[in-house]
């Protein structure tokens, strides 16, 4: 796997925090286009932070996640905590999602106990 789809709010998707640490550890980072990471970022902050979860914006980030899909991304890093609430591992069959709470508890909890 070296090709990672990229969702978050805006500036997760457009600045280089996410993108730099993974470019440095070799993979590619995808971005959805333009107008969907408007779409994306305005459902994380109008809906999402709000509790509200429409049918039609999960439509939408299994469109966005299969679009990266097709333009090559491998997996999809889910860089924001309430994306994980709208989607599921199983909403583009053979898609994996890499959500980044899940992995920085991990990565906590591993270098916790990897220091006694």
């Amino acid at each position: 796997m070296t090709r990672l789809g990229l969702l978050g709010t805006a500036p997760t998707m457009e600045q280089d925090f996410y993108r730099r640490r993974l470019e440095r550890a070799g993979f590619t980072v995808l971005p959805p286009e333009p107008v969907d990471r408007t779409t994306v970022d305005q459902i994380i902050f109008d809906e999402l932070t709000r509790h509200v979860f429409r049918p039609e914006s999960r439509e939408t980030y299994i469109r966005v996640m299969t679009d990266l899909h097709a333009a090559g991304a491998e997996a999809i890093v889910l860089g924001c905590t309430e994306i994980i609430l709208l989607v599921g591992p199983d909403d583009v069959p053979g898609l994996p999602l890499l959500d980044s709470t899940t992995l920085h508890v991990e990565a906590i909890v591993q270098t916790a106990m990897s220091r006694g």
